[in-house]
């Protein structure tokens, strides 16, 4: 079990808990003794008890720990593979998905923001995002500049005039894409891929070849979104 960091700062102890393991607040002990005495808190550490003398006070600042918040403070679980695939699978499914709700003229603005919140790490991380197409405005770091380039410029306030919707294709949509790693490397709470996918066009079935690179990381929520997005395009038909 690790223990929690407790910084000495001049006029008094300021605390940090730093990537907490275990099931406190239950796991740290304290006496409340009278104010002006100090009392100890322990908490075990690789199988030996440390402790820590520190004020009364210090006991309101650890009862005040919640169950939720101990549990932000553990290390992130590191990416799997599984999770980079599942996270593959839903992109090009939201794809498609766009691509019909647009051929059926329902909300697919509406469709691309959930799946842009779902899949994209706007709001929890920063974002390296350079789409395919784009040109003019070859970088995306914010989620509105990212949901002008797949639902088109027009279609949202502040888009730009040379995005045309990747996610509906311009207005032919897509019928489906299909990813191909060449190679996955999981780093920790992070995952890299690089590979090819290739995209089918809805109304003429021509299949179009777009190279990329991917990066993956957890969330504060938990869940694997992408940090980072470049492609590049192989052939001319888009």
């Amino acid at each position: 079990m690790r223990a929690t960091t407790l910084l000495r700062r001049h006029g008094g102890l300021a605390h940090k808990a730093c990537r907490a393991v275990g099931t406190p607040p239950a796991y740290v002990r304290m006496s409340t003794v009278a104010a002006t005495r100090p009392f100890v808190a322990s908490k075990p550490l690789g199988g030996v008890h440390k402790r820590w003398s520190t004020s009364v006070a210090d006991a309101d600042f650890y009862s005040s720990l919640t169950p939720e918040l101990w549990q932000s403070l553990r290390p992130s679980p590191p990416v799997t593979e599984r999770e980079v695939l599942d996270v593959q699978q839903s992109w090009a499914d939201a794809i498609a998905h766009i691509s019909k709700t647009y051929k059926e003229k329902g909300d697919y603005i509406g469709a691309a923001a959930a799946a842009a919140g779902e899949l994209y790490a706007y709001g929890h991380h920063d974002v390296l995002f350079k789409p395919t197409k784009a040109a003019e405005y070859p970088f995306r770091p914010t989620a509105e500049e990212a949901m002008s380039y797949f639902v088109g410029g027009a279609a949202v306030d502040g888009g730009y005039a040379e995005d045309g919707g990747f996610a509906i294709n311009g207005g032919k949509g897509w019928a489906k894409c299909v990813y191909r790693n060449h190679q996955i490397a999981l780093k920790g709470d992070v995952a890299l891929a690089m590979g090819e996918y290739d995209f089918t066009c809805a109304t003429t079935g021509d299949e179009s070849k777009v190279e990329y690179t991917f990066g993956y990381k957890r969330c504060d929520d938990g869940k694997v979104r992408i940090f980072l997005h470049h492609s590049l395009l192989v052939t001319c038909d888009l």
